[in-house]
């Protein structure tokens, strides 16, 4: 009977995850205005899979959606007035076997009555995967060609770097993305650093924005845009059939030997702030990444008339992954009242088996009284290795579990209390 209640309760946990968390990594948009893109696919590696984790998505907890000004875009008669981009959670990523794992990206356009904008119109795609500053007090003037920004979000300033295979990389080196500025001022490229709190961009921005929610980054991670068939898209343009272009973004699992799975995946804060990310000691809220979609209209300059920046995507891993105790056997023990152990687990995904580093796993503890389980440090450690204290209290009793579990994965290790 303990069995089948340990499944039950696993089960329950598992929609529970899903349904609050989408997983430790984040939440659970998949399918939204402007969103969409992260979570984890669950495939073999001839093919696609299932998503289990969930998007990381920004919260939007400093500015809303920020797509305060869609009205201002859709002139009806086939003009784009939405953009949406989506991800399946079912085949959502390929593990082609050579260290890239592939996702199944969607970018729906219609106007302004909902019918799918014309055959042919071309959507401008981009990535940033490398933040050197970000913030939510960007401002710009209209006709002007200046960004400022007064107070970056714990990190470098306007005219800092950040560190990508031991080469620095400066806000000259790429571009600008206001999410909540008016749609055609949205990604502009940087063309020069002129002090610690401005810069200049190579177009003029068309309206002004203060409280701008920015990023300043480049794309230096070896993420890439490609068609459905795994081929280059000249200048990253798609064109739309039915209102709709489908895409996949390719990211390498692994760098310089340390594990990527699950960058650019944590929550934003309330405050608009990321997480730090151990992966980069020296620029912590650097491994943010971000998808920005770009509307052309057919115009002759190829000037964005209609953009949308999504902070979703990540660099998901593959659903399906494992948690096994190191050595097998720690996986039942037997403590006495007052006593402590610990279980060391590693964790890989369930495609190429990358270790998941610094994930923040779930603790359940079933059938025992007076017994404590914590991870230590909360999280696994870069190589996917994690260790659990199980410490039993001077009134411990029981014959039960503690469960460790992230999505679909989990590992229950058997404990008894010999008294």
């Amino acid at each position: 009977m303990r069995v089948c209640t340990r499944f039950l309760v696993l089960f329950i946990l598992t929609l529970a995850l899903a349904g609050c968390n989408s997983s430790s990594d984040g939440n659970d948009p998949l399918i939204s205005s402007g969103g969409g893109g992260g979570g984890s696919g669950d495939g073999s590696s001839e093919g696609d899979g299932a998503d289990s984790e969930g998007d990381s998505a920004d919260d939007d907890a400093a500015g809303g959606d920020d797509d305060d000004n869609e009205s201002e875009s859709g002139a009806g008669g086939g003009r784009a007035h939405e953009i949406v981009i989506t991800a399946p959670r079912e085949n959502a990523v390929v593990d082609t076997q050579d260290g890239v794992y592939g996702r199944r990206v969607t970018v729906l356009v219609s106007d302004n009555d909902g019918e799918p904008v014309p055959d042919g119109t071309r959507v401008r795609l981009g990535v940033m995967d490398s933040v050197i500053t970000y913030g939510n007090d960007g401002e710009v003037d209209a006709g002007d060609t200046q960004f400022t920004s007064g107070a970056p979000f714990h990190g470098n300033n306007l005219d800092g770097f950040i560190t990508r295979q031991s080469w620095p990389w400066y806000a000259h080196d790429g571009f600008v993305l206001v999410k909540n500025a008016a749609f055609p001022d949205r990604r502009r490229r940087v063309d020069a650093v002129t002090g610690p709190f401005s810069l200049d961009v190579t177009d003029a921005y068309e309206e002004s924005v203060s409280d701008g929610r920015y990023w300043v980054g480049a794309s230096a991670m070896g993420i890439s845009i490609v068609d459905e068939g795994g081929s280059s898209l000249e200048g990253n343009i798609l064109t739309t059939q039915n209102g709709k272009a489908s895409f996949r973004i390719r990211y390498p699992t692994r760098r310089e030997g340390r594990p990527l799975i699950g960058l650019g995946c944590a929550r934003y804060n309330n405050d608009g702030t990321y997480p730090e990310d151990p992966r980069f000691p020296d620029d912590p809220h650097s491994g943010q990444v971000l998808l920005y979609a770009e509307v052309l209209d057919h115009l002759e300059d190829d000037f964005s008339r209609f953009a949308k920046v999504d902070t979703s995507f990540c660099f998901s891993g593959i659903a399906g992954g494992s948690i096994e105790a190191t050595p097998a056997a720690a996986s039942d023990i037997t403590l006495s009242p007052g006593e402590t152990q610990q279980v060391t687990f590693y964790y890989e995904d369930g495609g190429d088996g990358v270790p998941y580093a610094f994930r923040e796993l779930g603790v359940f503890i079933d059938g025992l009284t007076d017994v404590d389980a914590q991870i230590v440090d909360g999280m696994t450690n870069g190589e996917g290795y994690g260790v659990v204290t199980i410490s039993a209290g001077s009134n411990a009793e029981g014959d039960g579990s503690v469960m460790i579990f992230d999505g679909d994965a989990s590992l229950e290790i058997s404990v008894t209390i010999d008294d």
